[in-house]
């Protein structure tokens, strides 16, 4: 006979424990409660069947997870394009919007509501760090990763220290920016050492 809630639903979590979410009676109820918890919470979800004792894969198929949308600011546009054509190898990201300068990058980020900037450290008009901050202020959830010609170990750490979620030189590989986009969609930090 089935216990009430034998159906237990984790969050994968790079590097740490899974964390559990949420319970539910039956396997139908369990993978639906994982595709929602998904849907506004991007990640890899599993199941345990507490009766039979075993695991079961409930992240949704790639099609059916929401795409990250992302706002790509520099102020060359060759760098937007370059980034453009970097993030369209990247199965779950979306670009909906670019910017020239920081004040751009406010204004985009009000209209867009991305959940991710590539933000460049040093623009006209206003710079990418103050414009982050000020994002930060009115949408705490986009999260901003900063890509900047400055290799500086105190650049690098300013941005952390700021509560932003990474840190990406212009001189790293595209792989590199993927690497950081994909800690981002795993809820982590990506300030390579």
């Amino acid at each position: 006979m089935a216990t009430k809630d034998c159906f237990e639903i984790f969050r994968k979590v790079p590097g740490g424990r899974p964390l559990c979410m949420d319970t539910r009676a039956t396997i139908e109820a369990a993978i639906a409660c994982a595709h929602e918890a998904a849907s506004t919470h991007a990640g890899d979800y599993f199941i345990f069947d507490r009766q039979n004792q075993k695991f079961i894969d409930a992240s949704p198929a790639p099609a059916e997870r929401p795409n990250t949308r992302v706002l790509v600011a520099d102020d060359h546009e060759s760098v937007r394009k370059g980034v453009r054509q970097v993030l369209s190898a990247h199965a779950r990201v979306e670009v909906v919007g670019e910017a020239s300068n920081g004040k751009e990058a406010i204004e985009e980020t009000r209209k867009l509501r991305p959940d991710l900037i590539i933000m460049d450290w040093s623009m006209p008009e206003l710079d990418g760090l103050t414009a982050a901050q000020m994002i930060k202020k009115f949408s705490p959830g986009t999260a901003i990763v900063i890509f900047s010609v400055h290799t500086s170990d105190l650049f690098t750490n300013l941005a952390k220290s700021l509560g932003l979620e990474g840190f990406v030189t212009k001189g790293s590989s595209n792989q590199t920016l993927l690497c950081a986009i994909d800690a981002v969609l795993h809820d982590q930090t990506y300030f390579p050492g």
